[in-house]
């Protein structure tokens, strides 16, 4: 799972229980970490080309806008495929932006087997936020019910903590007197700062809940211990 803007301290237990007690309990401890970059196009290069980020710019001119169709994708994910992985991508986000999906999932998406993100015509089109990850969640579910275990490299981006901070009209909030207007003032004070955080507080909260019924889903189909689950951010959010 690539949950968008989550930074290092949303992982607590006010926060994020569920996540909290994965990475306290059943984790491999990584040490310390930092963000690829402070770019979403850019953290996306980085993890999935096993490159740091200032090779973006440099990959993309390599090739080309003519050749774009042709790009074969980020070499660890060509490994992925040659090894037998089935390769499947869902975004609550549009992946033609910065040309996420070319550069990473090649020309055509040619590496995914299953691609689905939220460009104009798709299933997403007029779905908020949360309720594309909620889609995107049954459609993960659906797809697992039909496979055989195994053999499968589920990539799920979720978008909920980007900012304006989402969750879904049904999820109660953990943290009150948020802030219910989404526009940064020009010169925020400290208690205008505290409100915005608390919201993004929230936003964490509601994908911590979505991963959790996702993992219970797992374990009730016999897959959580046969899985190996990855959740990263792929960069922070600064609150000042």
């Amino acid at each position: 799972f690539m949950v968008e803007s989550m930074r290092a301290d949303a992982m607590r237990k006010k926060t994020t229980p569920f996540m909290w007690r994965m990475s306290q309990e059943e984790c491999q401890p990584l040490g310390t970490t930092w963000a690829g970059s402070n770019g979403t196009h850019l953290s996306w290069y980085s993890f999935f080309h096993s490159q740091v980020p200032v090779y973006w710019r440099e990959t993309l001119e390599q090739v080309g806008e003519k050749n774009h169709a042709k790009y074969a994708g980020a070499p660890p994910l060509r490994l992925l495929k040659n090894l037998g992985y089935e390769i499947q991508v869902r975004a609550v986000c549009d992946l033609e932006y910065k040309k996420f999906g070319m550069l990473n999932f090649g020309g055509g998406n040619t590496l995914a087997a299953v691609y689905e993100d939220s460009e104009i015509g798709t299933d997403f089109e007029g779905l908020n936020i949360p309720e594309r990850e909620i889609k995107t969640f049954d459609a993960l579910r659906n797809q697992l019910d039909e496979r055989p275990h195994g053999g499968g490299f589920y990539f799920t981006a979720l978008d909920s903590p980007h900012y304006n901070y989402y969750w879904h009209a049904s999820f109660d909030p953990p943290f009150l007197n948020y802030e219910e207007d989404v526009r940064f003032p020009f010169n925020p004070d400290q208690a205008e700062v505290d409100r915005y955080l608390r919201r993004y507080w929230n936003a964490c909260a509601w994908v911590d809940h979505q991963i959790e019924e996702f993992c219970d889903y797992l374990k009730k189909t016999g897959r959580y211990d046969k899985s190996i689950i990855i959740i990263t951010g792929d960069h922070g959010e600064e609150f000042q």
